[in-house]
Order: structure tokens, then sequence, then C-alpha cells
């Protein structure tokens, strides 16, 4: 895929680390799964065709649950916010070994 958001990551992880806070790193674990996946299973998610930014019902379901393990098992306040958000198990094995998977809304 294409790393637009390469020089913003790198500043805004730069920043968190200089202060010392905790940070998810979205960009790096949902540029790792669209390239494991390939750009025709990564369209799948586009709200309108050649839209890249926004999400379908589905494309939702995926990255927010990207989002949720991502909180709660790379944060040191993850454990806290088990409570509040739980990733699908399902969709998190597809993510952690770069299978594409399509979940109903």
């Amino acid at each position: 895929m294409t790393e637009d958001l390469a020089d913003q990551r790198a500043a805004t992880i730069s920043v968190a680390k200089s202060i010392g806070i905790d940070y998810i790193d979205l960009n790096g674990a949902s540029t790792r799964y669209l390239d494991a996946i390939g750009s025709a299973n990564a369209a799948t998610y586009n709200r309108v065709l050649g839209d890249f930014t926004h999400l379908n019902p589905s494309g939702s379901v995926v990255f927010g649950d990207m989002v949720s393990f991502l909180l709660t098992s790379t944060t040191r306040v993850g454990k806290g916010l088990s409570k509040y958000t739980r990733p699908n198990a399902e969709v998190v094995r597809a993510i952690e070994k770069g299978v594409y998977i399509f979940p109903s809304s």
C-alpha cells in the first residue's frame, strides 16, 4: 500500500515517546495488514470505489477491532480498557495472520 502518512506517523511516535505517553500505531498495523491481504482485498473495505479513506460497514468492523486490540494489548491502560472494548477474536486472528476477512457488520 502507499504509505502516505510515514512522516506524520514518525513524528507522532517520536513525540509520544519523548513525553512518555502511550500510543497505538494504527498506521503501521493497518499498512501491514493491507499489504498482507493485497490491494484487491483491501479495496473491498472501501465505502466507495476508489476511496481508500472511508470504510464500508465491514471495513469499520475490521479496523474498529484493530483499534480495540491495539488499545487493549499495546498500552499500559489496556487492561482497564478491556471492560469497555473487546475486539472480536476471529477478526484479530485474521489481522495477526495477515489473512483476509470480510465480517458482517
